[in-house]
């Protein structure tokens, strides 16, 4: 399956770089899927949080083309740490990509859906997307971890991983 990604963010965040990371992997990623006929279009759009545009997956059986618009809030990259934005665009397309891959109608029997998960989570392991430091950091505290050992086995300073641990405990997992 092809992959090919498209922005149209500005330069208040670090999405349209982000993209261009996405974009050196897509030759690894068709090879990985080569046996899932098709293309992968995914947008990333970093938008103001007033114009109400929200994520949006489906398949068109012509094209044979599964359309993922992924949109973040503006408000809340802006002014992150490119890091952050990458840790943080990867967990929510990986969610997305999984719901979308099980939810499709496209024609796919079940190896080349699980083709697809596999391709999804090695392709964004590999750029950094996943797994990073506030992955880590999640883990640790459900692990139950005190907040200075996560902080000082991540790296990440202490007042992230108190965010973290907040955003875990309210069931806000978007930090």
């Amino acid at each position: 399956m092809d992959l090919e990604v498209v922005t149209d963010t500005g330069p208040t965040d670090a999405v349209w770089e982000l993209a261009k990371e996405l974009r050196r992997v897509s030759a690894e990623f068709a090879a990985a899927t080569a046996s899932v006929p098709g293309e992968l279009l995914l947008g990333l759009r970093c938008l103001p949080d007033a114009l109400g545009r929200r994520t949006f997956s489906r398949y068109d059986r012509v094209s044979r083309t599964l359309n993922i618009d992924l949109t973040v809030s503006r408000e809340r990259f802006t002014g992150q740490t490119v890091a952050w934005q990458r840790e943080e665009l990867g967990r929510v397309l990986a969610e997305r990509l999984a719901h979308a891959i099980a939810t499709t109608s496209a024609p796919w029997p079940p190896a080349s859906r699980a083709a697809l998960r596999h391709a999804t989570q090695s392709v964004l392991l590999s750029i950094g997307w996943l797994g990073g430091a506030r992955a880590q950091a999640r883990t640790l505290l459900d692990q139950g971890q005190p907040l200075d050992h996560v902080a000082e086995a991540t790296g990440l300073d202490l007042a992230e991983v108190e965010d973290i641990y907040i955003a875990t405990l309210t069931g806000n997992g978007s930090t």
